[in-house]
């Protein structure tokens, strides 16, 4: 069943995906002195701030779980990249961009011994994805390579109803006592943002570059959620508290392979 669930996640992204790559290949072949440059690439995503996806998911062996998402630490994701150049020496390139993240938060802690008094643990992980479309602009601060640069995007963010497994079990063997996934998020979330970043390309080997960059961004700062009878922070465990959206901000570091076409 948790299979089928995350399944259906996954349409709507897949079906903007294949969307995008095509507007993408038509935008590279329709203007034959404009040059494209794709590029895959690894980044991470860590939210700062006092957010509460951040907070913990449980306080501890208080039953009641909190606000918190616990989602503090780094989060994994894939990048695919088009900078379209409008000639080789422009100081301007158009960055067309697929993204996708894997955001998981765990707490673990003692529970109180069994009958039979071994001692047992209670695990708490809360997880979800964010696929992202972005598109902006890059200028070079220093041309030639190695270069530096500057670059901004706009963001639609799609973000998945979010899984909350809970499982108590044997610290001595791992053995599971029980195990229960609920859903925190029912529905998927569509919020838009941007994205800035500062970074540097370097040759590699032809026809390659090597591009690193550190940039800030924010998932929701349009589409967020008004309604005082609905309204409640994303991606936090507590689907009860109606408290206001608060903007989620997070720092990101990314390393990309550039294919020089």
């Amino acid at each position: 069943m948790i299979r089928m669930n995350r399944m259906k996640k996954l349409t709507l992204p897949r079906h903007l995906v294949f969307g995008l790559l095509l507007l993408i290949v038509g935008a590279a072949t329709s203007t034959a002195q404009w040059s494209a440059r794709p590029s895959i690439g690894v980044q991470t995503m860590w939210f700062n701030g006092n957010n509460a996806i951040r907070q913990p998911i449980s306080p501890g062996s208080d039953r009641d779980l909190p606000l918190g998402g616990g989602m503090n630490g780094t989060h994994p994701g894939l990048q695919l990249q088009l900078e379209l150049l409008p000639s080789a020496e422009s100081a301007f390139r158009f960055p067309i961009s697929l993204e996708a993240f894997s955001l998981v938060g765990k707490t673990t802690f003692a529970a109180n011994p069994d009958v039979d008094q071994r001692k047992r643990r209670w695990l708490f992980r809360h997880s979800a994805e964010v696929y992202s479309v972005g598109a902006g602009v890059t200028y070079n601060l220093v041309d030639g390579l190695p270069s530096l640069y500057v670059s901004g995007q706009g963001k639609a963010n799609f973000i998945t109803s979010s899984d909350l497994l809970s499982r108590i079990y044997y610290s001595d063997n791992g053995s599971v006592i029980v195990e229960r996934t609920v859903h925190p998020d029912t529905t998927h979330k569509t919020r838009f943002g941007a994205y800035i970043e500062i970074g540097s390309q370097v040759e590699f080997f032809e026809p390659l570059l090597l591009d690193f960059s550190i940039g800030y961004g924010a998932l929701n700062i349009g589409g967020r959620e008004t309604d005082p009878a609905t309204q409640r922070n994303l991606l936090v465990v507590d689907n009860q508290r109606r408290d206001p959206e608060t903007i989620i901000g997070f720092i990101g570091v990314n390393f990309s392979i550039i294919w020089k076409l």
